[in-house]
C-alpha cells in the first residue's frame, strides 16, 4: 500500500490465460493470527465485540510486497478481548499478492473526484473499488461493528492525510485525502469509532479508542430495541464521569438532547442518533490528568465529605495531581469509597466499574507499545 516503494509486476497469468490467483495466505486473514475472525464467522453472538481492522495489522502478509504492518496492540490487546474482522479492500477487489501499488490521483485543472490508479501499469480501478466498497461497507455494518483501525497513508485504508498526486506518474503530492475504502466506510457509519494504527501508538489516543468503542456497544444496547427517555437519561448517567474524563463541556449538550426527548420536543429516534454522535465526539478527545482528577473528585465530592474512606481518597487525588502517585492508585482509592459508602449512582459508573473487557483493554491502552 505504500507507494514510494518500486512496483512489483503482477502475478504471471496461468497457462489457460486465466489470471493468477492470489497466493493462498492472502485469501485467508486467519492464517497465524491471534484473536481474528473470518468476517463471516458468527461466533460469539449478538454481544460479541466486533472491531473492522486492516488485515496487514493483524500479520496477515496482504501488503503489495506480500508483506505486512503488524500493530501489536491491534493482534495482542484488541485480538484478546474482540472478535477482530480483518478487510483488505485490494486483495478483496482481485488486486492480488503480490501487486502494483496505487496512488490517489486528481488532476489539478479537472478537480472533480480523486481516482485510485496504479501507476505502473495506468490501470484505473476506482469504479472496481466503488462497486466492491459499497457491498462491503454494507456487510460490515450488518456484523454490527463496535468499531475499525484502518492503516495510515494507505491510498485505500488511510483515514487522514493521504498523499493524493496530480498525475498517476507522480507530482507534488498534497496530504488531503482519504483512502477511497475509508471515505466510503466512514459516509456509511460516521459514528463509529475509528482510528489510525500510528495515532493508536499514543496511549492517550488508545484509550480515547477503547473507551469509544464500550462507550458505543453500550449505546448500541440501550437504544437499539427503540430510543426512550427513561433508556437515553440511563445511559447518560452510567457514563457522566466517563464524559467528564474526557470532555467536561460536553456533559451539559447531552443533557440538552436527554431533556428534550423527555419533554417530547424531538424524534426520539433522531435523538438517538444525536446523542451517540456527540458521545463519540466527547470520548474522541484524549483524557489527561486533569480531567482525570476532576472527574475523581467529583466522584468523591457524590460520596460526601463524612465517608470513612473520603479522606484517603482526597489525598490520593491530591497526590494524583502533582505527579505523586498513579492515576490506578488514585482510582483504587475512589473504588474503595464508592464501594464502602455504597452509592448506587457510583456503583453505576463505567468509569469507575468497567466490564472485564473494557477494564483489561483500558490497561493495556495505558501501557508503551
Amino acid at each position: 500500500m505504500n507507494d514510494r516503494a518500486p512496483a512489483r509486476r503482477p502475478p504471471p497469468a496461468r497457462r489457460d490465460g486465466a489470471p493468477a490467483r492470489p497466493r493462498a495466505i492472502a485469501l485467508s486473514y486467519t492464517a497465524g493470527v491471534i484473536g481474528a475472525a473470518r468476517p463471516d464467522d458468527d461466533a460469539g453472538g449478538d454481544d460479541a465485540i466486533r472491531i473492522g481492522v486492516s488485515a496487514c495489522l493483524t500479520g496477515a502478509p496482504v501488503r503489495y510486497d506480500g508483506g505486512h504492518k503488524l500493530h501489536p496492540f491491534v493482534r495482542d490487546a484488541l485480538g484478546a478481548v474482540a472478535t477482530l474482522v480483518p478487510v483488505c479492500p485490494e486483495v478483496e477487489v482481485g488486486l492480488g499478492v503480490p501487486r502494483p501499488t496505487l496512488r490517489l490521483v486528481q488532476p489539478a485543472c479537472e478537480g472533480g473526484p480523486l481516482r485510485l490508479i496504479a501507476p505502473a501499469t495506468g490501470a484505473d480501478h476506482t469504479e472496481a473499488m466503488t462497486a466492491w466498497t459499497r457491498d462491503r461497507v454494507r456487510a460490515l455494518a450488518a456484523l454490527g461493528l463496535c468499531g475499525h483501525v484502518f492503516r495510515r497513508n494507505s491510498p485505500s485504508c488511510g483515514l487522514w492525510g493521504v498523499p493524493v498526486y496530480p498525475r498517476a506518474d507522480g507530482g507534488r503530492a498534497v496530504r488531503t485525502g482519504r483512502g477511497a475504502f475509508a471515505a466510503a466506510f466512514t459516509a456509511a457509519l460516521p459514528d463509529l469509532p475509528v482510528e489510525e494504527d500510528g495515532r493508536l501508538d499514543d496511549p492517550a489516543r488508545r484509550e480515547s479508542f477503547v473507551a469509544r468503542v464500550f462507550a458505543y456497544r453500550r449505546a448500541r444496547a440501550a437504544l437499539g430495541p427503540g430510543a426512550t427517555a427513561e433508556r437515553l437519561a440511563t445511559l447518560r448517567a452510567r457514563d457522566d464521569l466517563l464524559v467528564e474524563a474526557h470532555a467536561p463541556g460536553a456533559g451539559a449538550r447531552l443533557d440538552a438532547i436527554v431533556t428534550a426527548i423527555a419533554a417530547q420536543r424531538v424524534d426520539p429516534a433522531a435523538a438517538a442518533g444525536a446523542y451517540v454522535a456527540e458521545l463519540m465526539r466527547a470520548l474522541a478527545r484524549p483524557s489527561t490528568d486533569a480531567k482525570r482528577a476532576r472527574a475523581l473528585a467529583r466522584a468523591v465530592a457524590r460520596a460526601g465529605r463524612g465517608a470513612p474512606a473520603a479522606a484517603a481518597a482526597r489525598d490520593a487525588i491530591r497526590a494524583y495531581r502533582h505527579g505523586l502517585v498513579s492515576f490506578s492508585h488514585a482510582l483504587g482509592e475512589v473504588r474503595r469509597l464508592a464501594r464502602a459508602r455504597g452509592d448506587a449512582w457510583l456503583a453505576s459508573q463505567t468509569w469507575l466499574f468497567p466490564e472485564p473487557g473494557e477494564r483489561r483493554l483500558r490497561a493495556l491502552a495505558g501501557a508503551r507499545p
